[in-house]
């Protein structure tokens, strides 16, 4: 380590690798600066948050009230729209039901198997019937047949409800004459035949009751017939039925799509205390971290652009030096133990040589080096191999401290990691060697 050319600064050599994590562990010795940036900044985002909140007060006060009143109408249009398309849809799904199910619905009417016949209502011998009372006659027998009670016993015999039989029944009542037409409907020829003697049963079985009302009358059945046949008046009503579900369906369907054109209006933030006071808050944190981003970015940037150390190693590892001591970790530069450490690490590389002198140099700062120097003579008078230790402060620049490093036998090289600037720290290196002084080793704050 004594020779010169070990040490020798080379102009060249004026770059080097920085470790990131050692860049930030460095940076973050700085916490408290760090920390007072992000507290600044932070306040200075949530006041300013705070305060612009507030100056809107009366505004956003407004601005809810609307948004609450078209909020509110929104729902319950949406709401109406909702219940309008249940109901429609109740109604569907009754009308689809119908007509899966009615046998009316179901009937071919352009070929329909149907049995027909006439029914006359006229007067018996020495009868007083009027015109009018045989017109009363036909319409109470019309009632019966689609409207009373008298077929209950013929729906349990062909297996239907009252209503699905009614609609096999078609019976017609001109408005003049005596005779109405009674066409029946059924699965087959037969099934309609039987289904028609059965109905003029019923009607037969009136007759007491409606003499009794009317007078006595008297009842023909004739041109009875069964045939395959088209009935305009089942197609009309078949028709009539496919059409209004039709047209339940579109209105549900329109119901549903004005329902989805409905624009709901945009939410705006009510004014209260309590949001104000979060969003300062909110604010506040974002702040506080940027603040301490930015303060480490830019205790970084300032590390970088200075060229600082951050380990020890950096100068150890270069110049193959021994560190004696590293109070950056943490220690006190009083501590006994360690100070004694440090002297007698020197008493052993020494060896027998008395009266030495060391000079204590670096750009650790000068109050530092005289500390340090002060506690290393104060902890070399009592040893039996006394090393006096010498103030050279500012090697580079004060010349009575490069006049005295002559009288040196030797020097420990004192520097603060994230300080110390790595090229005037090589520069101070190469000027001891320059001395032929030989570096006893590193103390490191």
């Amino acid at each position: 380590m004594t020779k010169k050319e070990y040490y020798d600064f080379r102009e060249e050599e004026n770059t080097r690798q920085v470790n990131l994590f050692l860049l930030v562990r460095n940076a973050l010795k700085g916490w408290k600066l760090i920390l007072l940036a992000g507290v600044i900044l932070g306040c200075l985002f949530g006041g300013y948050k705070i305060l612009s909140i507030h100056s809107k007060k009366d505004a956003m006060i407004e601005d809810y009230d609307t948004y609450a009143a078209k909020r509110d109408a929104y729902k319950k249009s949406i709401q109406e729209y909702k219940q309008s398309v249940a109901d429609l849809q109740t109604r569907i799904d009754k009308r689809i039901e119908y007509v899966q199910n009615s046998p009316k619905m179901q009937l071919n009417a352009t070929n329909a198997p149907s049995a027909i016949c006439e029914i006359k209502i006229s007067n018996v011998k020495d009868g007083k019937l009027k015109a009018e009372d045989f017109t009363m006659i036909k319409t109470a027998i019309y009632n019966e047949i689609l409207f009373g009670d008298s077929l209950s016993p013929l729906a349990e015999k062909y297996g239907v409800s009252l209503v699905n039989l009614r609609e096999m029944i078609m019976a017609k009542t001109p408005s003049v004459g005596s005779a109405m037409r009674l066409v029946v409907h059924n699965d087959t020829l037969e099934s309609s035949e039987a289904l028609r003697e059965d109905i003029i049963k019923v009607i037969e079985s009136k007759h007491n009751d409606l003499a009794k009302a009317f007078g006595d009358y008297k009842m023909e059945v004739f041109n009875r017939s069964t045939e395959y046949a088209m009935d305009s008046d089942v197609i009309t009503y078949q028709d009539k039925q496919n059409e209004a579900l039709s047209k339940l369906q579109t209105q549900a369907y329109t119901a549903q799509n004005q329902s989805t054109q409905l624009v709901k209006p945009t939410s705006v933030q009510q004014y209260s205390k309590k949001y104000m006071l979060k969003s300062g808050i909110k604010m506040g944190v974002i702040g506080l971290i940027g603040g301490c981003i930015l303060a480490m970015a830019a205790l970084m940037f300032l590390m970088i652009q200075k060229g600082v150390i951050f380990a020890a190693e950096e100068i150890d590892g270069e110049y193959g030096l021994r560190k004696l001591a590293d109070f950056s970790a943490g220690g006190k530069q009083k501590d006994g133990n360690t100070i004694d450490y440090i002297l007698a690490r020197l008493e052993n590389y020494v060896g027998d040589r008395k009266d030495m002198k060391v000079g204590v140099t670096g750009l650790a700062g000068a109050a530092r080096l005289e500390t340090l120097t002060a506690d290393l003579n104060k902890a070399a008078g009592a040893s039996a191999n006394p090393i006096r230790f010498v103030f050279l402060p500012d090697l580079m620049g004060n010349a009575a401290s490069l006049r005295n490093l002559r009288n040196a036998d030797g020097v420990i090289l004192v520097e603060e990691i994230g300080k110390s600037e790595f090229m005037k720290v090589r520069q101070e290196i190469a000027l001891i060697a320059d001395s032929e002084r030989e570096i006893l080793g590193t103390v490191y704050f």
